[in-house]
Formats: structure tokens, sequence, C-alpha cells
């Protein structure tokens, strides 16, 4: 028996998977992007290959799970309740800190380069045994099911979800500007945050009336702010976007949004609230609540906008000029 610990965690685990010709089972919750290149999946021998995870956690990419999916088909299963990380062969065992190169916090790749992990490599054919045996028995266990397509699309609603909250190792908990958060191209992935440019143009007087009738709804407390992904978002005011109903069809919904034209130091929510969402009478065109904030969770901290962030996205727009919808993240030092 041996210790390993850093970076060797995978290799190791890598190197001997790799030389396995007859059989490989892993009980391992959660699988990063590069999980299939830094296990060598795609170089694995083994006739007999099995797998659990916790598909469903939000911490599993689901591209990780289609690419898994398609090497081992239905031997790849879930169960909710996993979070071991023991990786099996009939002549070694790996039981480790280290997931499929993601954590449980919905980190992977380079996010991850901080994290500190530790596990021992086993021999011995009492532990092979008594590894070998529990495995079997978690992967015949009626709450373990195969990973199939319903499966890899909620693990992918669930990827998204806990990706937005994610807290990235080395910050420290602060508000800080939208051009501070450009210097990390990575840490803004999947955040949901987008950068809209749109020509303005002028309203209808049934637009300006249905505005008119939204906006003394908010002020009379009868149309009620969404509510965020389980945070404490405070929305001091809301405001609309008139849109030809054909558009909708590009909208993201439950999505933040940083508007240059409207000039505003603050972000506004697109709630997927489509009771809300009104038809114009005499157009073609629909009108969309969006609600203010001053400031986004991002993970344990809070982004603001400046007006000096409003001038230097505006500087460096890359979409067309009108109705256009550009991630924050393209917008990155790093792209």
């Amino acid at each position: 028996m041996r210790f390993v610990s850093g970076k060797d965690t995978l290799k190791t685990v890598a190197e001997f998977l790799n030389s396995e010709n007859v059989e490989i089972a892993l009980a391992v919750a959660f699988w990063g992007g590069d999980a299939m290149n830094r296990l060598g999946v795609a170089e694995w021998k083994a006739k007999n290959v099995r797998v659990i995870c916790n598909a469903t956690s939000g911490a599993c990419n689901p591209q990780a799970l289609k690419d898994l999916q398609s090497h081992i088909g239905s031997n790849l299963r879930t169960n909710p309740k996993l979070h071991s990380k023991v990786y099996w062969t009939p002549s070694k065992l790996v039981i480790t800190s280290a997931n499929a190169s993601a954590s449980g916090l919905s980190l992977q790749d380079k996010e991850v380069n901080e994290n500190i992990e530790a596990g021992i490599v086993s021999t011995s054919l009492q532990l092979l045994t008594e590894a070998k045996q529990w495995f079997d028995e978690k992967y015949d266990s009626a709450e373990t099911v195969e990973v199939d397509e319903k499966i890899i699309k909620r693990a992918g609603r669930m990827w998204l979800l806990r990706r937005r909250g994610r807290v990235v190792p080395g910050q420290a908990e602060q508000t800080f500007t939208v051009t501070d958060a450009l210097r990390d191209g990575a840490a803004l992935e999947d955040r949901n945050i987008w950068v809209v440019n749109y020509e303005t143009r002028n309203w209808t007087p049934e637009e300006k009336k249905q505005d008119e009738i939204l906006k003394d709804k908010w002020n009379k407390r009868r149309l009620i702010a969404p509510v965020v992904a389980d945070c404490e978002v405070k929305f001091d005011g809301m405001d609309d976007y008139v849109e030809f109903e054909e558009s909708l069809s590009e909208y993201h919904w439950n999505s933040w949004v940083i508007d240059l034209v409207s000039g505003g130091t603050n972000f506004w929510f697109v709630p997927d609230d489509k009771l809300n969402i009104i038809k114009i009478p005499k157009t073609k065109t629909t009108m969309v609540p969006i609600y203010r904030a001053r400031k986004v969770p991002f993970g344990d901290q809070w982004m603001v906008v400046s007006s000096t962030d409003i001038k230097e996205l505006t500087k460096r727009w890359i979409g067309p000029k009108k109705h256009a919808w550009v991630p924050l993240q393209e917008f990155a030092d790093s792209c």
C-alpha cells in the first residue's frame, strides 16, 4: 500500500486503468469536462468496464457523461447518494479524494488546479476483494440506474444551475466590477450573464400604454419580482423590452443582462415567466418585463456594473449593432 497526492493521484489512476485488459470498476461520483482525457478513457483495453457516478448531483459535466456513455453504453449508471472515489481493477485499487477531474463544487479543468488531493494505492488481495463486493452491491442496487438520455438532460440542467453559483478558488469575499471579472474568462463560464445591444426605435401608442400599465403595477406592488435560483437578490426597479414575437425564440430566459443602450449601472434579470409576457394589441410585438438589480451573485461574492464597465464593454462590442445578445465571457481578456 502506498500514499499518493496532488497531480500524481489521477496520473496514477490513468496509468493502471490503461494497462488493464480484463475489468475496470469505478464508483466515482463527479465527472468533469476533461475527464476522458485525464483518465485516457479512449485508450482503455478492458473488456468489461462499469462505472457508477452521481449524474444529477449538479457536479457532473453532461458532455463527460455523453462521452463516457458512448464508450461503455449501458454500463454507465448513476446513484443519487454516491459520493465515493473508488478506482478498481483485479490487480490494483485506488481510494482517493480526487474525482474524475472535477470537484463536488461544479469546478472543472483549471479551476481545480489548486485543490489538494490525496489517496492510497493498494494491491492487497483482501482489500481488492472487499472493494469489489462493495462495488457489485452498489452497482446492482435498486437506487442505481442506467444513465440514459433523460438523465443526461437532467444532469445538464443541474450542472448549469450549480455552475452559475460556483465559488472559484482563490477569490476573496468582496464586491467587484464587471471589468475586474473580465480578467478571468474561465470564471465567467456558464454564469448566464449577457451583454445586450439593442437598436432604439420609437414605440407605438399601444406599446407606450402597456409600458405604463406594467410600471403602475410595479409601483403599486401588484407585480412581484422573481426569485433567482435561491439567491437573495434585491430588485429595486422594473422596465420592459418590446420585441417582435419571432425574436422571443432568441431570448435567454432566467438570465442576467447588461444593457449598453440604457447606459444604467445595473443588471436586468429576464425571468422565464411566459405569463407576464404581454401581446401588444394591433401589433406583432410583445412586452417582456425585466427587473433591475444593482448587484448580482457571483459565487460567494457580488458583481456590480460601473460606468467604466459600460464604456469598456461598448468599446469591446463584438456583435451586430442591433438585437444582439453576447455572453459576457466573450468580452474577457483571455478570449
